[in-house]
């Protein structure tokens, strides 16, 4: 084979490439654009959707190992301080059920905080897990919350120990890890 021909080859290589993003990226950049969350919502994925990570006493990481908004534990001075991620509303105004998917961990049970233009709407805790329960989801429910267009959504955790996990000089410490947070409808 010439060099023209593998020239040539890498080339029609290249447009098949750039023809399948000109015909994937425009539907994937809607679903993002509208938030949708399945047929029924909005969804705001925190490692996407929430721009400001460091609107709380401490600032949130992304955990790109699972996708997921995270305090350092291992930063002592955070141990008491909530982190907060804020985003706009971008969905029409009305009643919602809030649903904020977290992440459980065996090592403590988190509190999480739900803010609509620094009023805090209300407060959830996860469950305590075993082993088996370790770094699954759990989702909890905000119900009733009016949102308008434009306002500001904030989410806040904290750091949290239950005392079982030995780690160093004291115990390890869950991260307040979260995914994302769905509006659906009220009913």
């Amino acid at each position: 084979m010439t060099f023209e021909s593998l020239v040539r080859i890498a080339t029609c290589a290249v447009s098949l490439v750039l023809l399948a993003c000109l015909i994937i990226a425009p539907s994937v950049a809607d679903d993002h654009e509208n938030n949708e969350a399945e047929s029924d919502g909005l969804s705001y994925v925190g490692i996407k959707d929430f721009t400001d990570l460091k609107a709380g006493e401490a600032p949130y990481y992304i955990d790109k190992w699972r996708d997921v908004l995270a305090i350092n534990a291992g930063n002592v001075k955070f141990r008491d301080k909530w982190a907060r991620a804020t985003a706009e509303f971008t969905g029409a105004d009305g009643t919602y059920d809030v649903v904020i998917t977290t992440i459980g961990e065996y090592d403590g049970e988190c509190t999480y905080r739900l803010y609509v233009d620094g009023e805090l709407i209300g407060e959830l805790q996860n469950d305590a897990v075993d082993k088996s329960g370790d770094m699954k989801p759990q989702t909890h429910v905000w119900e009733g919350v009016s949102v308008k267009q434009g306002q500001t959504i904030g989410v806040e955790s904290n750091l949290h120990t239950n005392g079982k996990i030995p780690e160093g000089d004291g115990t390890a410490w869950a991260r307040g890890r979260w995914e994302k947070v769905d509006f659906k409808a009220a009913e």
